[in-house]
């Protein structure tokens, strides 16, 4: 991959990118975004050892739900 690369090429890498583990981020969202302007309807998961709150933004970003949290984290309730 190549930051030389036309931004339409697959093998562009934008400056802000400094590792893998954005690239990954990066390269995941385009494939989604394609996606869903194909009319797709997109289930994500994974184990993507990141804070919830940057997990959260990036699922709002791309408008989509994030089912887990609603249902256990912003929903949780003490038992008694």
């Amino acid at each position: 991959m190549h930051r030389s690369e036309p931004e339409t090429s697959n093998h562009f890498i934008p400056e802000h990118i400094t590792c893998p583990r954005q690239l990954f981020g990066y390269d995941l969202r385009k494939f989604i975004e394609q996606q869903i302007e194909q009319g797709h309807q997109i289930i994500v998961m994974g184990d993507f050892n990141s804070e919830y709150a940057v997990l959260q933004e990036w699922t709002l970003d791309l408008g989509l739900l994030d089912i887990i949290g609603k249902k256990w984290i912003r929903g949780r309730t003490e038992n008694t």
